[in-house]
């Protein structure tokens, strides 16, 4: 229990360290500098706002946004505080059960994430062999990540929408669960309402039985998932298209909506005169 504590701990270091290098974009580095002297609202809303004023594409995380925060909202009708703590307990654990944190995997998921988007600007992509290799490597291992982080909230989604369904709810036992029993069960508990969410993730990478193993066939031209199948081990396959069209920047939305959609919950109950400020922003 004291090794989690510590990952959790030097997770959040992690990410500091990352902003203070610029590794996120240098407003991001420069707002890290400044955030002592802000309120929460006030750095949570300039977060926001970087995001918003960056030319990266938006339409799917803004969506996954509005999705989560029906969910968030359909809960707190029923014990508000239950889903504070739910959302607090996947950045941080609980005290008798600091493992079920995400921080450490966002963490790892956004530098990989970020690492794999500029990879796809080297020049030397469309005429390197080694080139090649090395990005779609940098994009299996990223979003393997982010399927990770997925699964990771998941626990936490599944939490929240027990609450709304009047259920008590146990974080430990749901994150021992497979990543398709995860699935399976929260389209279960929301009837499907919010399968936008769950649909990111590959159906052969849902149905996998394991840790995943994604690499890249250069003979092929495809990437390949190895799993196991029924007690033995069988190969699928993911087009670069889909992969790269679709999968990957998925991820990507996901996590962003994940955390600005959690922001958003605290401006809210923080400053709603701000609150309405983002959402127009967001939306205008």
């Amino acid at each position: 229990m004291r090794d989690v504590l510590e990952d959790f701990l030097i997770a959040g270091e992690e990410i500091d360290e990352l902003n203070s290098e610029g590794f996120f974009g240098l407003e991001a580095k420069e707002l890290l500098m400044k955030r002592d002297g802000m309120n929460t609202s006030q750095y949570l809303y300039k977060s926001i706002k970087i995001w918003l004023e960056s030319n990266s594409d938006k339409a799917q995380t803004k969506h996954l946004i509005k999705i989560l925060f029906r969910l968030y909202i359909n809960s707190l009708k029923v014990n508000p505080q239950k889903v504070i703590d739910i959302l607090d307990a996947f950045w941080r654990g609980t005290s008798e059960q600091p493992h079920i944190e995400g921080l450490s995997a966002y963490t790892e998921f956004s530098r990989l994430f970020t690492e794999a988007k500029e990879s796809l600007n080297d020049p030397t992509l469309g005429t390197s062999a080694a080139t090649k290799r090395r990005v779609t490597s940098n994009i299996s291992n990223s979003y393997s990540k982010g399927v990770e982080f997925i699964g990771k909230t998941l626990v936490n989604l599944i939490a929240i929408a027990k609450v709304a369904n009047n259920e008590e709810f146990n974080m430990y036992r749901d994150s021992k669960l497979r990543l398709f029993d995860k699935v399976k069960k929260f389209n279960r508990l929301t009837n499907n309402q919010y399968r936008d969410i769950t649909d990111i993730i590959n159906r052969y990478v849902r149905n996998a039985e394991a840790h995943l193993s994604l690499t890249f066939s250069t003979a092929r031209s495809k990437f390949v998932l190895r799993k196991r199948e029924n007690g033995r081990l069988v190969n699928d396959y993911i087009t670069i298209e889909e992969m790269l069209l679709k999968l990957f920047p998925s991820v990507g939305a996901y996590a962003q909506a994940f955390v600005y959609s959690g922001s958003l919950l605290v401006i809210a109950f923080d400053d709603k005169e701000l609150f309405k400020k983002t959402i127009h922003e967001i939306y205008m």
